[in-house]
């Protein structure tokens, strides 16, 4: 440098640098020293210096970051690096990388398949195999304990949670609590199953299928098992008007045009195929009451009145159909209790008035001894239903005529006329073959 172009400074100071960004921000003033890093730096001469990033020189990409919005950049190697352009599709996707282990692949955008734990046994797969379009749920290292899918839900437990443990209680579905605030009705669990079919015969459709199976054992013993269990429990201080441990009914809406065959509300059916059990039981009651309990039912039918459509012919609180399996004992009913039927709320007979056969013990009193004339005396029963009429009146008689003396009476007496003083009694079968009530007992006292 010539000499008129040499800087001379005052002794004992040295020059200062000014350094600043390419647009001018940030600037430094009064730098004494640059340090550099990543990057190399080469003494050119005469007060040169030469400073070098990138390839040989540092670990910067070579692709800047700022090329567009959302783009990403990663190392491929080492001092190189590549980048990832933004996603830039309408559909939502994440940032999704996978490795061998030791070897990282470069990360893509996609959609991820599955959720996992920090072990890796317990998670949440979309796509296990290609567009199957099916959820499953491993857990503990136990595939496919549940699994979604547009033909349903499908619970796989099998015990695979406690399979090495003894468990004192498996829960596959478990719903804990249901708090409501000032609601009518609330439901631990809903299914409303409907099938919609063009055309089909004999189509079979459970609204809840449930299966209990004791299989698998080598060793101890079973005690229970029941393909379905209810249980309602009264537990506040509050009043409850009705508690049921099971509540089913038949619905037909007003769509419901078609023709019932026959409709159920409970059946209970035993399908044997291996060994068969020592009893078959369809409804069993085991009541386990508190003291202050004043009334248990095994079986209640309510009165049908109350249908808006009283349209049914027949209508059976309990019908046991013929056993005819080859059995010394087919018993319809048994019972080790009392039996009782009750009575009829008595009615005051004219002679012209007939007696309603609605009950089993049917009650009947009159003002004046009656020679009953209406005809028919008693209508028409079911065919088998059997009848005990009763005087309970303290004073008058009451007299039956036979069909034979009385044309239209509907009845077929011992004799032609039957008198029932004070709490004399008459036994009647209707047999629907021979069209009248057939007189089978009769009973006189003092």
């Amino acid at each position: 440098m010539a000499e008129e172009e040499r800087l001379r400074f005052p002794h004992g100071h040295r020059p200062r640098l000014r350094v600043k960004e390419q647009d001018g921000d940030p600037t430094v003033e009064g730098v004494r020293e640059i340090r550099v890093t990543n990057a190399t730096l080469t003494d050119e001469g005469k007060g040169v210096v030469s400073i070098v990033t990138g390839a040989g020189g540092g670990a910067m990409a070579t692709d800047p970051l700022w090329d567009a919005l959302g783009d990403l950049a990663y190392g491929t190697g080492a001092d190189t690096g590549a980048k990832l352009a933004g996603q830039t599709t309408v559909v939502k996707l994440v940032l999704t990388q996978t490795g061998n282990g030791a070897i990282s692949a470069a990360p893509v955008w996609g959609h991820p398949n599955a959720i996992w734990d920090a072990d890796a046994d317990t998670g949440i797969q979309v796509e296990e195999a290609a567009d199957e379009d099916v959820i499953r749920f491993d857990i503990a290292g136990v595939g496919n304990l549940v699994t979604l899918q547009a033909t349903g839900l499908d619970l796989n437990a099998h015990s695979a949670l406690g399979a090495a443990a003894a468990l004192a209680t498996d829960k596959v579905v478990y719903i804990k609590e249901i708090r409501t605030v000032d609601s009518s009705i609330s439901y631990g669990l809903v299914v409303d199953y409907s099938y919609y079919a063009t055309s089909g015969t004999n189509v079979t459709m459970f609204g809840c299928d449930l299966y209990a199976r004791y299989k698998g054992r080598t060793a101890g013993n079973g005690q229970t098992l029941a393909g379905l269990r209810f249980a309602a429990s009264y537990e506040s201080a509050r009043p409850l008007a009705l508690a049921y441990g099971v509540l089913g009914y038949l619905s037909s809406e007003a769509t419901g045009t078609g023709t019932w065959t026959e409709a159920v509300a409970f059946c209970a059916m035993s399908s044997l195929g291996g060994s068969a059990p020592a009893t078959i039981t369809g409804y069993l009651v085991d009541a386990g009451f508190a003291a202050f309990v004043t009334t248990a039912y095994g079986f209640k039918c309510p009165d049908l009145a109350s249908d808006p459509d009283y349209s049914a012919a027949y209508i059976y609180g309990v019908d046991i159909d013929y056993f005819t399996i080859p059995s010394a004992n087919r018993i319809g009913i048994r019972n080790a209790s009392p039996y009782v039927a009750t009575p009829s709320a008595a009615q005051t007979l004219l002679a012209a008035t007939a007696i309603v056969a609605n009950a089993e013990d049917i009650q009947i009193t009159a003002a004046a001894a009656r020679t009953m004339t209406s005809t028919p005396t008693i209508a028409d029963g079911a065919d088998g239903q059997v009848v005990t009429i009763i005087n309970v009146g303290d004073t008058y008689a009451i007299t039956l005529q036979d069909q034979g003396t009385l044309a239209g009476s509907n009845l077929r007496l011992s004799a032609t006329t039957i008198a029932l003083g004070p709490r004399d009694s008459i036994v009647l079968k209707y047999n629907a073959t021979i069209g009248d009530w057939i007189q089978i007992g009769q009973t006189n006292v003092i």
